[in-house]
């Protein structure tokens, strides 16, 4: 019998590692903003804020995290986003192999 619970942490786990990987070197807020992102993103299938929203299961009103989510989105630094992209590419290049690097 295949334990589905165990498979949906494991999932959740490995993708918060790799959110984790990637915010190397921001704030806190932003490492939050990152993770909240792209789980949501790839549990709802969507790039819209409001699926995002609706796939994260916060207790507070979707409202409220739509809100927090858009603002972050807006006030993101130019470094912050420089260094997501570099862990990125640090983290891909390892999967590459070495003719495409």
């Amino acid at each position: 019998m295949t334990n589905y619970t165990t498979e949906t942490y494991q999932t959740k786990r490995d993708i918060l590692n790799f959110c984790n990987k990637l915010s190397q070197g921001i704030t806190k807020s932003t490492k939050k903003f990152n993770s909240d992102m792209i789980y949501g993103m790839l549990s709802s299938h969507s790039c819209l804020i409001s699926e995002i929203t609706r796939s994260l299961k916060e207790e507070t009103k979707d409202a409220y995290v739509n809100d927090r989510l858009s603002t972050k989105l807006m006030n993101l630094k130019n470094e912050e986003l420089d260094t997501i992209e570099d862990n990125y590419y640090k983290n891909v290049m390892e999967y590459l192999p070495e003719k495409y690097c």
